[in-house]
């Protein structure tokens, strides 16, 4: 087992401990770090500390259970951190003191690592050790629940933004119209490679795709702001029948973290709290509904997962990984596929409700930015680090 891949583990764990220990500074007006580690800011991401506890959870099934054969650890917290047992809104209730969390995590991931090594060194039969999977998973684990706790960060300044920000420096709109890139009629591969990959990205395969115009950078900020100013959320013609549904129903006007100052004047709220809206940067926190209304608007549409990663493979996208992209499809299985290391990483979600979002963001970590990786979520999450590329 490669030592770089457990010092990289190894630095992940550290991270996710980072992310939920109580800094000692207050939040103006609200609540001290402890509170925010057991706290629920949006009712669907759990509290900062759950992400800690199920992390740790995982290991103790993959590595105690799986590799060592004791499962006795794993199911006295089975409970407690498996998402299907535990309501998120329950979550909090049930974790112990902030510090005592992060000490008995800190524990268990360096015996964890121990016991990584020594079952590589032993040469165990078990197909979770081929081509270091399993510390792969658990990487890739770590790091999607670090980027959740990025969005719960998030989700807590957009809870607690000061009403008084003033904006200093003016979003103004601008024209969607961006340079496009050509992709050719053709045959395309798609799917994982040599290095790894979750279940749902498997079987590789060929797809036959037409010829395309695609954008070269998502939208940014003023090309948003350009269909809100338009009357976009209030023309019913350029929604879906669901996407019109959730606006009028929840009655929204604009991007889930903007906000409008005494003057009227717009600001996002994001992991450092209020600020000035860069006009350059990818809008985000947009979701799938509001991707598609702004795309029929522009007179385009969202490229189709293959679209996107037979372009993104062959170079010709610009700001990957600046933001996550909502496409165009549902998420579905691939012609052969099948569930590997247990089918609920995928195939719940498989149900004609969930749409793909490919290409990573500013936080997320580096293995999640390949260009097979597939995200999904409902079409209604409005708590993402999620855009849009427009394709014609």
């Amino acid at each position: 087992m490669s030592g770089a891949l457990l010092q990289r583990l190894e630095a992940l764990q550290r991270r996710l401990i980072d992310a939920v220990r109580p800094s000692g500074k207050k939040f103006p007006g609200k609540t001290e770090d402890e509170d925010h580690f057991r706290r629920q800011y949006h009712p669907l991401l759990s509290p900062p500390g759950w992400h800690l506890g199920h992390c740790v959870y995982v290991e103790c099934l993959w590595v105690r259970s799986n590799l060592c054969s004791d499962n006795n650890l794993e199911r006295s917290l089975r409970d407690f951190y498996v998402p299907e047992f535990a309501s998120k809104e329950n979550r909090g209730e049930f974790l112990p003191d902030c510090e005592e969390l992060v000490a008995w995590a800190g524990r268990l991931m360096e015996e964890h690592q121990v016991m990584l090594e020594a079952q590589a060194l032993k040469a165990v039969k078990n197909s979770m050790l081929e081509n270091d999977y399993l510390i792969h998973f658990l990487i890739n684990h770590h790091a999607q629940h670090l980027e959740t706790l990025s969005m719960a960060n998030v989700a807590r300044h957009a809870a607690l933004a000061k009403k008084n920000y003033r904006v200093t420096e003016e979003l103004f709109p601008c024209d969607p119209g961006m340079p496009e890139q050509h992709l050719d009629s053709g045959s395309y591969y798609v799917g994982g490679g040599a290095d790894f990959t979750y279940d749902n990205e498997l079987p590789r395969q060929q797809v036959r795709l037409k010829t395309l115009k695609i954008a070269s950078r998502p939208i940014n900020n003023a090309q948003y702001l350009a269909f809100m100013q338009d009357g976009g959320y209030r023309a019913r013609k350029w929604w879906s029948a669901g996407g019109w549904a959730w606006l009028t129903g929840q009655k929204v006007g604009h991007p889930g973290r903007w906000r409008q100052d005494e003057d009227g004047l717009w600001f996002g709220v994001g992991g450092e709290g209020p600020s000035d809206l860069d006009p350059k940067k990818p809008v985000t926190g947009i979701t799938r509904f509001e991707a598609g209304a702004f795309a029929a608007w522009a007179g385009a549409r969202l490229p189709h997962e293959f679209e996107w990663e037979a372009a993104a493979r062959k170079g010709i996208l610009e700001g990957v990984g600046d933001v996550w992209e909502w496409c165009a499809n549902t998420f579905h299985p691939y012609p052969g596929f099948r569930a590997y290391p247990y089918r609920e990483y995928s195939v719940p979600w498989y149900d004609h409700r969930h749409f793909v979002l490919r290409g990573g963001c500013a936080h997320s970590e580096v293995e999640i930015k390949r260009p097979g990786f597939r995200n999904y979520y409902l079409a209604d999450a409005d708590y993402l680090f999620s855009g849009v590329r427009l394709a014609k």
